[in-house]
């Protein structure tokens, strides 16, 4: 048995008690795929592109990028694919995104839902990857695996900044909340590459904040009420 095969078969018996059954083999056997197919289609692309985007971290342009790779050196953050996804963590993306409709597709309930995307569900994370790009939850963040290296590396930039920023306490339901949040990690897509962004650049970074997360109850051009 190579050395993969063994990590495969340890990892099953982490998640099921290993038995001499019949039964316990399938369960054992249907886990090694779930985890194979999971690892090889979108974890190890996924791993490649952020190790490429550490190394331009290594040669920062910006202090923010600093930061990105100091919170990656530090495990301030964990960063994984959909698949890999906590329960708990798919409870609140389905919540938060209100994703339950487009779940349907792959089961009635979560549980059900949840086990397609640990499986690694093509279709369910085909989905997923073209609806958003990243994902947090307290230290963990999630990025989708079909991306090119620059847009994985802003994808990054913006996720770590809603972790340092611990954007997962605040309250998204408040218009201005959500204005304020998200415009610091649509700056942090842009601070990773460069120092300061222009009056200029950052009007338009509001304009399109305010238009991605439909924020129209706020005053343009602001974070505040009309």
């Amino acid at each position: 048995m190579d050395l993969r095969a063994l990590l495969l078969a340890g990892l099953s018996c982490i998640a099921f008690a290993c038995t001499s059954s019949s039964e316990g083999s399938d369960a054992t056997n249907d886990e090694e795929v779930r985890v194979a197919r999971c690892e090889t289609s979108y974890a190890a692309p996924l791993r490649a592109k952020i190790a490429r985007a550490r190394e331009k971290l290594d040669r920062p342009t910006s202090q923010f990028a600093i930061e990105v790779r100091d919170a990656l050196d530090q495990k301030k953050v964990k960063v994984m694919p959909f698949c890999q996804m906590t329960r708990s963590d798919f409870e609140e993306y389905a919540r938060e995104l209100k994703a339950d409709d487009d779940f349907s597709a792959f089961g009635a309930t979560h549980d059900e839902q949840y086990q397609k995307l640990r499986d690694g569900n093509e279709k369910m994370l085909r989905g997923i990857h073209a609806d958003v790009y990243g994902y947090m939850w307290e230290d963990r963040v999630y990025i989708s695996s079909n991306m090119t290296d620059t847009l994985t590396l802003e994808t990054l930039a913006h996720e770590v900044r809603h972790v340092l920023r611990k954007a997962h306490l605040r309250n998204f339901h408040d218009q201005r909340v959500t204005c304020v949040e998200e415009l610091e990690a649509a700056r942090a897509e842009r601070l990773v590459h460069i120092d300061s962004i222009s009056p200029e650049e950052d009007r338009k970074l509001m304009d399109r904040v305010h238009e991605l997360y439909e924020l129209d109850k706020l005053a343009p051009g602001t974070c505040g009420y009309r």
